[in-house]
């Protein structure tokens, strides 16, 4: 088994013991600036694809590296920087359809 391999497994099963407590401070902050939480989707979908890809050996060390494995490296590089702005954008002052600001 490569290190690929396990770095893959290992970072499968780091994201799936986290994924529902993530996922819902998430989507309460989407929720926070007046988005979807559905918009968690496309961001995480890098990351579980490129650790499946390690998993499975289609990524990883050069000998190892397909172009599904380049594909799902840059899918995650592309999910992990669409979490930036959700840091940095202020939340709405008032309330929204999802509820109220919460500082009230």
């Amino acid at each position: 088994m490569t290190i690929a391999r396990i770095e893959g497994l290992a970072g499968l099963a780091v994201v799936l013991a986290l994924a529902w407590p993530a996922a819902a401070l998430i989507v309460r902050r989407l929720h926070d600036i007046g988005l979807s939480g559905w918009w968690l989707a496309p961001m995480a979908s890098g990351e579980i694809l490129n650790s499946l890809a390690l998993a499975s050996g289609l990524a990883g060390a050069p000998p190892a590296l397909t172009p599904l494995g380049h594909a799902a490296g840059a899918l995650a590089l592309a999910g992990g920087l669409s979490f930036i702005p959700l840091a940095l954008w202020p939340g709405q002052p008032n309330a929204n359809r999802f509820g109220p600001p919460p500082s009230a």
